[in-house]
């Protein structure tokens, strides 16, 4: 295998992101955009010595999906005098795609797309959370990303809004026990989706004042019926214990020694989901996420 340096790497990423947002979004499960997102994540754990199995994999999975692509297909609209953010939060929630690509229309012409996409990470938190996953991965990718301005990106962000579902959004904004939910026996969804909550939360969005109420909202919504189940156990000996050590470090080390048969588009997304919790929790939590990491990963073949 002919050893890559980072700016390779780096071409080879902005090529399968692109490639990514051409594919059309039909299922929740399996949108290439999440797993490019998740190894460009992994990936740059160590940029200097780059996972030539992750961009291997990515570019196995991108050669066999089979979903349509985009056709260029943005309505042509007039200027409104005033373009109302309301009108189009509307028009998702009745999932008008007409009304919703008239509006983009105008509203790409006047902003960028991290700004249009910082909206809709605000739009996908009033949903159930899996249009939330796909939208971060999206805006993610689209701040790496060398053709910022694909107007593809807004068909995908609009078919991942409009599969997804709004919640009764309640006027919730307490602090949430981010150590006590890890106590929890969180479920493979679960924990991706706190994951990137926790990341959102520590990011720093230029409509912060507007998504951190919504992520907190979303933790409760989520995470407080989980009251239920059970604790997990706070054992004395842990077989990642290095992952207590080196944190999200260790993860890289393990990904490296996973064999390239071994690799799966779920795989990736939980390394992912445990680089990204990691990342933003204090280290007393490291033994928690450990148990977790043991418990989890047994779902998996490796």
């Amino acid at each position: 295998m002919t050893i890559i340096n980072k700016n390779e790497a780096a071409n080879i990423i902005d090529g399968q992101i692109n490639k990514s947002l051409n594919f059309s979004f039909k299922f929740f499960s399996c949108h290439p955009i999440r797993l490019i997102q998740a190894s460009k994540a992994l990936i740059g754990l160590d940029l200097d010595n780059p996972n030539q199995k992750l961009l291997n994999f990515n570019k196995l999975f991108l050669n066999e999906y089979t979903a349509s692509v985009y056709d260029n297909y943005l309505l042509e609209s007039k200027q409104s005098e005033v373009i109302s953010i309301h009108d189009l939060e509307m028009a998702l929630f009745n999932k008008d795609k007409k009304v919703i690509l008239s509006i983009f229309d105008q509203i790409s012409k006047v902003s960028s797309s991290t700004h249009i996409l910082e909206f809709l990470i605000e739009i996908s938190l009033k949903q159930s959370g899996k249009s939330f996953l796909h939208i971060w991965s999206l805006y993610k990718s689209i701040l790496f990303s060398s053709n910022k301005e694909s107007k593809f990106f807004i068909y995908l962000a609009i078919d991942i809004i409009c599969s997804d579902n709004f919640e009764e959004v309640k006027n919730i904004n307490n602090d949430f026990n981010l150590k006590s939910i890890l106590r929890k026996d969180l479920s493979l969804y679960d924990f991706d989706l706190l994951s990137h909550l926790i990341e959102a939360y520590n990011a720093k969005l230029v409509r912060c004042d507007k998504i951190i109420p919504l992520i907190k909202n979303i933790i409760h919504r989520k995470f407080d019926k989980k009251n239920n189940l059970n604790e997990i156990c706070i054992k004395n000996k842990l077989f990642y214990d290095k992952l207590v050590i080196n944190g999200r470090f260790w993860i890289l080390n393990y990904t490296n020694e996973i064999s390239l048969d071994k690799l799966s588009y779920n795989f990736i997304l939980f390394l992912d989901s445990f680089r990204s919790i990691v990342k933003n929790s204090k280290q007393d939590y490291y033994s928690s996420l450990c148990i977790n990491f043991e418990r989890l990963v047994k779902v998996f073949d490796v």
